[in-house]
Formats: structure tokens, sequence, C-alpha cells
């Protein structure tokens, strides 16, 4: 595969072998004629979507444009919490499940798509077992598209990519020195005592690094996704408490961290000493509302891209390669970069 990306980087005019090309490139290329064609595994990232209304249903839109015009099929969906606005649902009857989700994307490009779910924080205002119930509800009933949530943290694996999943609603508020309102950890019964928080904390750290652990094959990329941010450039700022939670990812070389909460779309890096570069994105423009304010400035970390608006990510997936690509809601591309897994 290496060799077959390396060759294709060579332009179709270069001279024939023999005749200028260097020893190396002449190597590779005659290496790709004996290698096959990879297609890529695609999957969408898509967080702060449940409104119900125009915003949503344009990002939607703009997804189904973007994977016609690639010819692809989408295979997962990385979910960055934030399904039902305002307070989350009541039960697994709650028309929001038919309304906010299966009636929206039921009928899209991600129709037949697996969505690995997270939880935000205004759906742990509601009932979270329901949520979690809904993963049987889907499956047994035959729903599009499948709503994957079987706990309140979890790991998923596929051929090329493996996946840990947290409970911000958790993690976040039992770890955050100074918690604002705007988070809701106060109404959360689980952060009404703050020791039981703390025990609950720890627990899922635990089982962060056991899972990172037991899931480090070469050449599989590795996500962990939680709704809120470490660093944000724009809204809510960083978040205290979770970047106690990075160092743990470097050290098991988690390829990217995927949030969402700061309604905007981010790339962030920070280098973590020998582990190297740690990616963080933001992807938190799927249809919520829009605070409009303008990035800040950050000394500790490097901001490759924060923008305010609408859109969603693609990732391409291949043996020890992953390239993300952030779009607007005009399915206009507006970021990408590549990751070695």
């Amino acid at each position: 595969l290496t060799f077959c990306y390396l060759s294709h980087s060579i332009s179709p005019n270069s001279p024939p072998p023999g005749m200028g090309l260097r020893p190396l490139a002449f190597f590779l290329l005659i290496a790709c004629l004996n290698c096959e064609h990879v297609e890529p595994e695609t999957w969408i990232v898509l967080g702060d979507w449940g409104s119900g209304d125009a915003n949503q249903i344009k990002v939607r839109d703009a997804i189904d444009a973007y994977v016609k015009r690639r010819n692809v099929t989408v295979t997962h969906v990385l979910d960055t919490g934030d399904h039902f606005y305002n307070h989350g649902v009541s039960s697994t009857n709650d028309e929001q499940f038919a309304k906010t989700f299966e009636q929206v994307y039921g009928e899209s490009s991600l129709r037949n798509a697996t969505w690995l779910l997270s939880l935000g924080n205004h759906d742990c205002l509601g009932s979270i077992q329901a949520q979690l119930d809904y993963t049987n509800v889907s499956r047994s009933q035959h729903r599009h598209p499948r709503w994957h949530l079987p706990s309140r943290y979890y790991s998923y694996s596929s051929p090329r990519a493996h996946v840990s999943v947290l409970d911000t609603c958790s993690l976040f508020c039992a770890l955050e020195p100074n918690l604002p309102d705007t988070d809701h950890c106060n109404v959360f019964p689980e952060n009404r005592d703050k020791e039981s928080a703390l025990l609950a904390a720890q627990r899922q750290e635990d089982w962060l690094t056991q899972t990172l652990k037991e899931n480090a094959a070469k050449g599989v990329c590795r996500f962990v996704v939680g709704h809120v941010p470490v660093y944000s450039a724009v809204l809510y700022g960083d978040s205290q408490g979770l970047k106690r939670v990075v160092p743990l990812m470097a050290r098991h070389h988690v390829h990217a961290y995927f949030s969402g909460h700061a309604h905007s779309l981010q790339h962030i890096e920070k280098r973590i000493g020998k582990e190297g570069v740690w990616h963080q994105f933001v992807i938190g423009g799927g249809g919520g509302y829009l605070l409009p304010r303008q990035p800040s400035v950050k000394n500790h970390v490097r901001v490759r891209y924060a923008k305010v608006h609408l859109g969603f990510a693609a990732i391409d997936l291949l043996p020890g390669l992953m390239r993300v690509t952030i779009l607007n809601e005009n399915a206009d591309r507006v970021h990408s970069v590549e990751i070695e897994c």
C-alpha cells in the first residue's frame, strides 16, 4: 500500500524508467505494478445535530451530496453527542427518536451505517437509560439507521479502527475544577456526591487504560470519542479536568480524539514529548444553534482549523493511514489532514 500511495504521487508526465527518475522512485514504481488497489473505509463524524430544524436538514443534505460526489458507502457514523435538544428523551417511546433521528437520516446516505453514539450534556438531562435501551429496540425492530449506544462508555472494533467512546457527562463533570452552569453538571444525579463522582471517573479512566492496552494492533487506527473537547479555540474554551486524560491517550497511541459540545469545527494539535503529535477534532456543527465567536489565540496547542459554522467530517481509513476531511454545510472541503496509524 505504501508503494502504491507513493508511486501515485509521480506525475503522469514524469520521464519513463531510466530517464531521470531517481532510483528510489523507480523502485517504487516497479513495486507498484504488482500491488492491488485498496478501497478506503469511509466514516462520517457528526455531532450536536439534535435540533430537528432546517440546520440539521441542511447538514444531512450536505453529507448526501458529499457521498454522492465521491461515490462511496458510509459504513459508520462517529457521533460526538447531543442527539436531542434541549432535555434528551423521556423513554424509548419518545417521538424524538423517530422525528430527530430516523426520519431525518433513515432515507439518507447514512441509512445503512452503524451509528456509534456518545452522550452529550443535553442527552444526560433526560433518560440516559432510554438512549441505552434504544440500542436493542433499533436492532430488534430493524430500525434505520442502526442506533448503537450499548452503555454509557464502551468500545467498538472494525477491521481498520478501534473506537473507545467516553461518557463525559460523568468524566468531565467529576474532574472539572470550575464547572460552568452551561454544562448542567449540577443536575446530573451522579455528580451531586463529589466523592462518588470521582470514583466513577477513576473507574472510567481505568477502563480506558485497559481497553487501549488490549487494542494496540499496528496498522489499526485508534479513536477516542467524547462529547466535551479537551481544548477549544471557540466558545467554552479548554477543559482543565479532561487534560489529565491526554497523556493517557498519547501513551497508548490514540491517533485522534473526536468531540463536539463547542458548536463549531476545529482541528487542534498538541505535541506531547516523545509520544509525538496528539490530534483533537471538534465536530459540533451537525445542526444545533450557533453562537458566532472569533477563535481565541492558543499558545499551548497548535490550532490547525477553527471556525463557527455548520458541517461535518469524513474519515477515510486505509491500512495504516487515515485521512480526516472537515466539510462545511455546503459540502465544501475546508480542512484536511492525513495521520499515520
